[in-house]
């Protein structure tokens, strides 16, 4: 790079600071309460976000509105649902929070043939099963057993980034081949948000809906790291602001990609240094092909997990990569750790309260656990938008994040579980 690209690029750096100075200042001036994150995590899919879509989808809730919000909804996904007031069912509802075959939100009406399923996913993975994908088995159980017509189901994909579901969760049994196209992915911050938007409209009597729609709001645009329009006017504006500025921010955009690989390299050699400094012997690598796939491929190229293997002084092999659909993880291969009593693991593992969410087992692995961090230490190298993410750019905190989660990683298996007690 010549000396004067570099300087302009500097230049450019310094005045995008003085902006985060002033949006950060601003943002500390806001107003922080939100009933919504004083109550739970916002994360939270069943109790949070999929309970108060559904609420107030709910005609016969307590919102006031009717069947307002579901015709709001329905436009804004140009649905062709098509439903009877006598009939309809929200699930959950106002009156019954169960869910309805695990379906995360139902419309349905028998008297129409017609239903839409809206699965959630705000940090989660598809669940998945060997014979039989999540969207498949919900997909089924609405045509099969509620005797739905296949052309009336409509599937929406609910996320925060607008990823596709995996390839398994749509197509692993092959049952119904088109139910990959008839899918549909949307998002809280578009397709959500106008929906709430036009709901704050119509709710401008009830100041007290009003306002607790508008929080949603907000929280939605703080899990999508939204920014305020003023902000991106004035972003524009600097790098807009002569010809020095418009070119060191295309060569910024230019090499975003190869930001973006070099990091993720950078990070899994990052995590074999430390891991033999550590006393293990490296096993296998990720290789550069799956780097390219995951920075260059597109979402097709995206379905599996680049993932590495280790030894300790022991002879156990551990296995860390990054879920497709999730963050780092580590876990043990039965293959390669035969010489542990995978049922005796299993029952230690089923004591632990959050044995479901917590631990993954199958038939190829003894168990995977995902790293429990500090959230701004949590790495999902599909997305760069993330701020744990990004942060992984700098050297310090790369490191910083891969000692982590290893110290993690070690006190679990030797400390908290004292894995070498299970060898037959």
């Amino acid at each position: 790079m010549k000396e004067d690209q570099i300087r302009n690029l500097q230049v450019l750096l310094q005045r995008l600071d003085i902006v985060r100075d002033k949006i950060t200042a601003r943002n500390d001036g806001k107003e922080k309460f939100n009933i919504f994150t004083c109550l739970m995590d916002s994360s939270e899919e069943v109790n949070l976000h999929s309970r108060f879509i559904s609420s107030l989808l709910d005609p016969q809730g307590n919102h006031g509105l009717g069947f307002a919000p579901i015709n709001i909804i329905l436009k804004t996904l140009n649905s062709s649902f098509q439903y009877n007031q006598e009939t309809i069912e929200v699930i959950p509802s106002f009156s019954n929070w169960s869910e309805y075959k695990e379906i995360d939100i139902l419309l349905i009406d028998r008297k129409t043939n017609y239903a839409i399923i809206i699965e959630n996913k705000i940090n989660a993975c598809d669940s998945n099963h060997a014979d039989e994908g999540q969207l498949e088995r919900y997909y089924r159980r609405i045509i099969e057993e509620d005797k739905i017509p296949q052309e009336n189901v409509e599937v929406y994909y609910l996320t925060i980034d607008g990823h596709e579901p995996s390839e398994e969760s749509v197509s692993t049994s092959s049952r119904y081949k088109d139910l990959p196209d008839i899918v549909r992915c949307i998002t809280y911050g578009n397709e959500i948000t106008q929906w709430l938007q036009q709901c704050m409209q119509i709710a401008c009597d009830k100041p007290y809906l009003r306002e607790t729609i508008a929080q949603y709001i907000n929280l939605i645009k703080e899990m999508a790291n939204d920014t305020e329009i003023e902000d991106r006017l004035e972003i524009l504006k600097i790098i807009s602001k002569n010809d020095d500025t418009l070119a060191s921010a295309k060569l910024l955009f230019d090499n975003y990609k190869h930001i973006q690989w070099h990091t993720i390299f950078n990070l899994f050699n990052d995590f074999y240094s430390e891991l033999e400094e550590r006393g293990y012997t490296i096993v296998s690598k990720v290789e550069n092909s799956m780097i390219d796939d995951i920075v260059h491929g597109g979402p097709k190229k995206r379905q599996q997990d680049p993932k590495f293997s280790v030894k300790n002084k022991d002879g156990l092999e551990i296995t860390i990569g990054c879920d497709y659909n999730d963050w780092f993880f580590f876990g043990l291969y039965s293959k390669e750790n035969k010489s542990l009593d995978k049922i005796k693991i299993k029952e230690l593992l089923q004591s632990y309260q959050n044995y479901d969410s917590d631990f993954y087992i199958d038939k190829n692995w003894i168990f995977t656990r995902y790293f429990d961090v500090p959230e701004n230490y949590d790495v999902y190298i599909w997305d760069f938008n993330h701020n744990g993410t990004f942060r992984i750019i700098k050297p310090d905190t790369r490191k910083e994040t891969i000692k982590r989660y290893l110290d993690y990683m070690e006190n679990f298996l030797y400390k908290e579980m004292n894995i070498l007690q299970f060898e037959k």
